[in-house]
């Protein structure tokens, strides 16, 4: 429903990641997109107005994919050509302007931005990291890594030929988010949270789907550490603690005050903690507090609140553009470090 470069996967990505001062306040808009229309929904978080924002037309843009949120705001989104390949591309929301990022850029020629592997067979997750680093998430394969200067693109892990980091085999990878102590998250669909690291690409089993309450198909992580996700076309938000390894309702279900949830679709996090979903029943995005589970409508609904274009239903499909987590502090580590002392009085 959970946020938030480097040519090569090494010490680079892993120097970049790392946390500083938090953000106060929501973000002023949140953005979504309908994978299979061509356009962004940009909503203001205070006043629910809706703007849709252009990007580009048919043959160039076939569909569109995950998107996320730079730290200067910019968005950077993946698009699918009509001769089926994938591309990262930027888009400043203030003046409308599109730039390429990596792989065959939308220029109506042949041009191909960076090098390395392509993002074949498709992009499944996108997320801007801290300090400049970007990740994409490649369908039945695994993380790699973009240099939003460059374009070029590098492998961090994947099971499949020509493999890349040692554990557990990603089969079905769907969803990611950034930690700040130099590894990624990535849901595998019909497994759980795979830790992956990024100077070497060890894969590790961290949290099975058995932990779960639903399967979080939909997933980010709170600043505290904590996630939160959602099972799509579902009533409830859930909230995860690595550190207890604890699964609760967090919202919806009987659980926190406002209006009721009808069919979440999607989720993210803020950069301050606030956990915003969209609501295809209504449809609807809606604020949920972090801590209480309270809801507040902020666009759409029944009240149909705020001005502008209509937001995307069910069939579009929607998803959230994910938010850079660089103003969210490192969270505690999800597991505990055991020692032994060597006394009772020991520190």
């Amino acid at each position: 429903m959970m946020s938030r470069s480097c040519p090569t996967v090494a010490a680079v990505a892993l120097a970049c990641l790392c946390g500083s001062a938090a953000v106060a306040g929501p973000p002023p808009h949140v953005y979504l997109l309908a994978r299979g229309q061509s356009g962004l929904w940009q909503v203001d978080t205070a006043t629910g107005d809706r703007r849709l924002l252009e990007l580009y037309g048919y043959p160039l843009v076939l569909a569109l994919g995950p998107a996320t949120v730079t730290a200067g705001g910019e968005v950077l989104f993946t698009a699918v050509d009509a001769a089926q390949y994938t591309a990262i591309h930027a888009l400043d929301p203030d003046t409308g302007s599109r730039a390429g990022v990596s792989g065959p850029v939308l220029d109506g020629g042949d041009t191909t931005r960076g090098a390395g592997p392509s993002f074949e067979p498709g992009v499944a997750g996108l997320v801007a990291g801290p300090s400049g680093t970007l990740f994409a998430l490649r369908e039945f394969a695994g993380p790699m890594s973009v240099s939003p200067a460059t374009g070029d693109r590098a492998v961090v892990s994947q099971a499949v030929e020509p493999r890349v980091g040692l554990g557990f085999p990603l089969a079905r990878p769907i969803d990611l988010a950034v930690e700040t102590t130099g590894s990624l998250l990535v849901m595998d669909e019909f497994e759980g949270l795979v830790r992956v690291r990024l100077t070497d690409g060890v894969r590790t089993m961290e949290f099975p789907s058995t932990l779960f309450i639903e399967p979080p198909l939909r997933f980010d992580r709170l600043p505290d550490g904590r996630f939160v996700h959602c099972v799509p076309g579902t009533d409830a938000v859930f909230v995860f603690d690595p550190r207890t390894r604890v699964d609760r309702p967090l919202s919806g279900r009987g659980n926190g005050a406002g209006p009721a949830l009808t069919s979440v679709a999607d989720l993210v996090v803020a950069p301050d903690g606030t956990v915003f979903v969209v609501d295809v029943g209504e449809p609807a995005v809606v604020a949920i507090d972090p801590v209480t589970g309270d809801r507040r409508l902020v666009s759409g609904g029944a009240a149909q609140r705020g001005d502008g274009e209509s937001l995307p239903t069910a069939l579009d499909r929607p998803t959230f553009a994910t938010f850079a987590p660089d103003a969210v502090p490192a969270g505690p580590p999800p597991r505990p470090v055991r020692r032994r002392l060597s006394s009772p009085l020991s520190p």
